[in-house]
């Protein structure tokens, strides 16, 4: 990653982190979460549409999410994302019931928002999620569907963290 793309990512952040703090938003995590508290920045949604996975850089530095013990929140620019989710026993998987969003009163929407909220919901919306961390820094969250065929691709979404 660039210095620039470095100081981007930073800006995002701190703006991202106020943002949660300043709504109030109830799930931003715990040191007892399996994934702590960290603010993971959204990077890839394969989902089943044509548009490119890799989200463009302006909308990577909007979207993010943060996954507590048993909720998580997180935006895409102006669209605040949050919903309830499980961990199984070794927190190698969990589970989403429904997607909750709502467009921030104050926000500036941008466009594709509103697409990437859309996009993130239905990968992560009522299904069980394979955690895997490919490094320290990243994040990967693949749908687990069984009766999916092998050569079938299910949905995922790909994060990055500042740490």
């Amino acid at each position: 990653m660039t210095v620039l793309g470095t100081q981007r990512f930073r800006s995002a952040g701190a703006v991202g982190l106020l943002a949660v703090s300043a709504l109030g938003l109830s799930a931003c995590g715990t040191d007892e979460a399996p994934l702590g508290s960290t603010q993971w920045q959204v990077t890839s949604v394969f989902d089943a549409s044509n548009r490119p996975h890799q989200l463009a850089e302006s909308l990577q530095g909007r979207s993010f999410l943060v996954f507590g013990e048993d909720s998580f929140t997180g935006a895409s620019g102006c669209i605040s994302l949050s919903g309830d989710l499980q961990w199984n026993d070794d927190a190698s998987e969990m589970s989403i019931g429904e997607v909750h969003s709502e467009e921030f009163g104050d926000a500036r929407c941008v466009p594709g928002d509103e697409d990437v909220a859309d996009r993130l919901s239905s990968v992560l919306r009522d299904g069980t999620l394979h955690v895997s961390r490919p490094s320290d820094t990243s994040l990967r969250l693949q749908r687990v569907d069984p009766d999916s065929p092998q050569w079938q691709a299910t949905g995922s979404v790909e994060f990055i963290s500042g740490a």
